[in-house]
């Protein structure tokens, strides 16, 4: 598990555990955490979206791109361990390459920790690369949305088990 990030402690795990075997089958249980987690890194990605400003001109450096390329560069999915089945994670991220290029974040490392900016003048030959302001974006959303991110799992938890163990019950009547 990556140093940085949202963890999500879930306590009393045992009754959790019984409540997700109980559902009949290991694919209703990991579905309803897959779908929790999956809603809880929507809100943590709108998060880190408002926190990019777009860029004035619409280059990063030398290279130009579409206003709003690295916004829309900002993904989630979820992550599996192969072969542990209790392990569940949700990342967000930026979409690197690829074939769109109005999404392709390519320069998001370049936005969040700085980088040099060649300025050639013709007219000053002492002016040379100024390095940017370090604006790390992703780590003011993950933190502002931590508590939204906590509140969206439980919910989505309590909900989907709620409404699994009533349907259940009606199947019996």
């Amino acid at each position: 598990m990556p140093k940085e990030g949202i963890n999500v402690q879930l306590r009393n795990f045992k009754n959790f555990d019984k409540i997700l075997a109980d559902l009949g089958s290991i694919s209703k249980g990991s579905k309803i955490v897959k779908s929790s987690l999956k809603k809880g890194a929507k809100v943590v990605t709108t998060a880190v979206k408002k926190e990019i400003e777009p860029s004035d001109n619409g280059t990063t450096g030398r290279a130009a791109h579409k206003k709003g390329t690295l916004r829309r560069s900002i993904k989630n999915a979820l992550r599996l361990r192969v072969g542990d089945r209790n392990f569940f994670a949700a990342a967000v991220y930026t979409n690197r390459g690829g074939g769109n290029v109005n999404s392709d974040g390519w320069y998001a490392h370049m936005v969040a920790f700085g980088h040099k900016v060649k300025t050639p003048d013709k007219k000053d030959p002492k002016s040379g690369a100024k390095q940017t302001k370090p604006n790390d974006f992703m780590k003011r959303g993950r933190d502002r949305s931590r508590l939204a991110f906590n509140n969206v799992i439980k919910t989505q938890l309590r909900n989907k088990l709620t409404a699994e163990t009533q349907s259940k019950i009606d199947k019996l009547r």
